[in-house]
């Protein structure tokens, strides 16, 4: 069996900042953007908003982080009854899956064109990878779980 290369991460410049949110979201951008905002204040208190830095890993994931101090955790309570503190690296890796996982659920019962479908279910797909190869994977599998 082939082994795999671990997948890394690196953050969007400034330059492509401007075509990042299209490639994640195609033209739902506008609305899964502040689909991300608004779920990371529901899912933490200490979410205070501010800037969010954009990530794009090397099996092809996008997702969004917020920008934060080294170090600095967010305390994060999910409807799942999941409860545990992730990095603004984690924590932005569940607030990007959770919005595109909930564009799948809401483009399948639209029916929406296959080809928009097919890209936020491999989108979901590629961000999932990321989150099990995540070193806090133990606090993400159960936030989505």
């Amino acid at each position: 069996m082939e082994q795999q290369e671990p997948i890394t991460v690196k953050l969007v410049s400034k330059r492509e900042r401007l075509n990042f949110l299209p490639r994640l979201f195609k033209n739902n951008f506008m609305r899964c953007e502040n689909h991300v905002y608004q779920l990371a204040g529901k899912l933490s208190d200490n979410y205070q908003g501010g800037m969010w830095e954009f990530a794009e890993a090397s099996n092809g994931a996008l997702y969004m982080r917020p920008e934060s101090e080294e170090g600095e955790m967010f305390s994060v309570s999910c409807e799942n009854y999941y409860e545990g503190n992730l990095s603004a690296d984690a924590f932005g890796i569940l607030c990007t899956y959770l919005t595109v996982n909930n564009m799948c659920w809401m483009l399948a019962d639209e029916d929406s064109p296959q080809e928009k479908l097919k890209h936020f279910i491999d989108m979901n797909y590629l961000i999932r990878d990321v989150l099990l190869e995540h070193q806090e994977n133990h606090e993400l599998i159960p936030a989505i779980d």
